[in-house]
């Protein structure tokens, strides 16, 4: 009884179900075990045969990568709304990490790669796009790390201790970690 799986229903047409390039559908078509086991191993093959291919951008790059930079670029403006606007220090740099999140996650799906936490992000990036000569440095790589401490401290610690000038810094890191990550994709 201590370990309690939970089971949440999203009902999807068939076809948009096989048509839909974005992580939620990959995952079930990939890894999803069917809820009845007669004729699971025949369903799996099925779900994993109708994976349809990414489609790709006039920038060359897959439609979900285009629009996770889409979304890190949207998280870094909100980034400087809040803190510019409201004043609100803890969550530009939360906001200042997801922003980088969103990149690195782009960067990983455009390499046909996903993980399934933070931290697998993080190893994942690291192993795909430093290590070994990747093309982006061990310091762009450390951002995330960084910008993910960061953001723990400022949502989780009771009274974080984080100036404006601080979350200026961060954002900028952010910034420059987005804008990388940019360049190595439109570069391949």
């Amino acid at each position: 009884e201590a370990y309690r799986e939970h089971v949440y229903l999203h009902p999807v047409a068939e076809a948009r179900f096989e048509a839909q390039d974005q992580p939620l559908f990959r995952n079930v078509r990939r890894e999803a075990a069917p809820l009845s086991l007669r004729g699971a191993p025949a369903l799996r093959a099925r779900l994993q045969a109708t994976a349809p291919a990414p489609t790709y951008t006039e920038n060359g790059i897959k439609a979900v990568t285009e629009q996770l930079l889409e979304r890190a670029h949207t998280t870094l403006n909100t980034a400087q709304h809040t803190l510019h606007d409201l004043g609100d220090v803890n969550r530009a740099i939360s906001d200042a990490y997801y922003a980088a999140y969103y990149a690195a996650t782009a960067a990983l799906n455009e390499a046909g790669r996903e993980a399934k936490s933070h931290r697998g992000t993080h190893d994942l990036f690291f192993k795909t796009y430093v290590r070994d000569g990747g093309p982006l440095g061990r310091e762009i790589s450390g951002v995330l790390s960084e910008l993910y401490e960061k953001r723990v401290d400022a949502d989780y610690e009771p009274i974080p201790g984080f100036s404006a000038g601080d979350a200026d810094a961060l954002l900028a890191r952010a910034e420059t970690f987005v804008e990388a990550v940019e360049d190595v994709l439109k570069a391949q």
